[in-house]
């Protein structure tokens, strides 16, 4: 993006950004709430702390939450949101040394998204042009982590996955046999990474149409966990609103960008 002087329409990036920063914050908070957390797994179950000290930390980890989705709002104390990203690091870290884990040390690329975008945001709600570069430079290398995770989990046909795609398919009506999911997987997986590649390596200007299906994808997988758990899923879908908020918020970005640059040379 070089030094392109970045004009007034980034607000609304910015403001996609904080969007998908609350909707992630409030649908965790509530999943905490109701289902209990990692990290409270990890504390009591894992590692033998008390129960009421892992529920003190689970408690915390709400109040945390819920503060942070409405601070990225107020430009004062806008900073105080990045608490919310130091609970999606703290169930990251959860989840990657939990036993169960499976593929652990992907999840610090899968969730790149989650504990990035409130730095997106603040950064975008910047006034200086250099914040909001930086912003956009974070969304690039976001969204290829999340992708090349995806990614590698797909080329490795995980179970669940194999899982999303015979359930989805058979609740459109069509049915499918293990293989043949094996095989779309194969193909998911190659073009997630591709995808990635294009967005950390390819000039901005060129990644529009790629954004664009980035963007769908993130919100075709992010619904697939309503397809295949019913409607008592949706909380697993606005968990995932950066997936798809995000590139929005980039191509935006790069749109304006381009009309910077098409009025200077005009």
């Amino acid at each position: 993006m070089g030094k392109t002087q970045l004009p007034i329409l980034t607000s609304l990036p910015a403001a996609l950004a904080a969007f998908a920063c609350t909707l992630t914050y409030l649908t965790y908070a509530w999943r905490f709430n109701r289902y209990s957390c990692k990290t409270f797994s990890f504390l009591w179950e894992e590692n033998g702390l008390s129960e009421e000290l892992a529920g003190n930390v689970e408690t915390t980890m709400i109040g945390l939450l819920l503060i942070s989705a409405i601070c990225i709002w107020i430009p004062k104390i806008r900073w105080i949101a990045l608490f919310g990203a130091f609970v999606m690091l703290s169930e990251m870290y959860s989840e990657t040394f939990m036993t169960s884990a499976k593929y652990p040390f992907l999840y610090w690329t899968e969730w790149a998204l989650r504990y990035s975008t409130p730095l997106i945001a603040i950064l975008f709600f910047q006034t200086s042009e250099k914040g909001k570069l930086w912003s956009a430079c974070i969304m690039r290398l976001a969204i290829a982590a999340v992708f090349t995770g995806h990614g590698i989990k797909a080329l490795y046909a995980d179970p669940r996955f194999i899982d999303y795609l015979l359930v989805t398919f058979r609740r459109i009506g069509m049915e499918t046999q293990e293989p043949f999911a094996v095989t779309l997987l194969l193909i998911i997986g190659t073009v997630d990474i591709l995808l990635a590649a294009l967005i950390l390596f390819r000039k901005p200007k060129r990644n529009h149409g790629v954004l664009i299906w980035i963007a769908t994808w993130g919100a075709i997988t992010a619904l697939a966990r309503v397809t295949y758990g019913g409607t008592g899923n949706w909380h697993e879908v606005l968990i995932r609103s950066s997936h798809f908020l995000v590139p929005i918020a980039l191509l935006l970005t790069y749109r304006a960008v381009a009309q910077s640059d098409s009025k200077r040379t005009a």
